[in-house]
């Protein structure tokens, strides 16, 4: 899946509602590490 900019604002939102990282990357189907900035 391409990581536009509306999913990196998802994440960045999930993240900020102490969603852990290895969910959202289930989720949007992206590597982890591709998360971690």
């Amino acid at each position: 899946m391409k990581l536009t900019n509306e999913i990196k604002k998802k994440i960045v939102l999930e993240k900020d509602s102490g969603v852990s990282t290895s969910t959202i990357a289930a989720r949007y189907d992206i590597p982890i590490k591709t998360i971690k900035h």
